[in-house]
């Protein structure tokens, strides 16, 4: 009768070992799944708004470019004027 119980013993604790494992493994690929869900998500949007700025870009005729310095390198930042700031 001992023994019995002792196999049983061992048998529970090795399907503890594996419902373990098992959980571990399932995590693992849920977690990379999001991770690749998340990062076609991002390229997604990321694509939309390249693709909503250039509509708006082509509605407003001015194609964005660099900002552009002021005419003079000699002003000091309180000497720049709103209208020299405009695009």
């Amino acid at each position: 009768m001992q023994l019995w119980n002792n196999v049983k013993k061992n048998s529970r604790t090795k399907r503890h070992g594996l419902f373990t494992l098992e959980l571990v493994m399932l995590i693992t690929i849920l977690v990379i799944g999001i991770l690749g869900g998340l990062a076609a998500v991002r390229n997604a949007i990321s694509n939309e708004l390249v693709d909503v700025a250039e509509s708006i870009e082509s509605i407003s005729g001015i194609e964005a470019g660099p900002p552009v310095a002021p005419s003079s390198a000699s002003h000091t930042p309180e000497d720049i004027t709103l209208e020299e700031l405009t695009f």
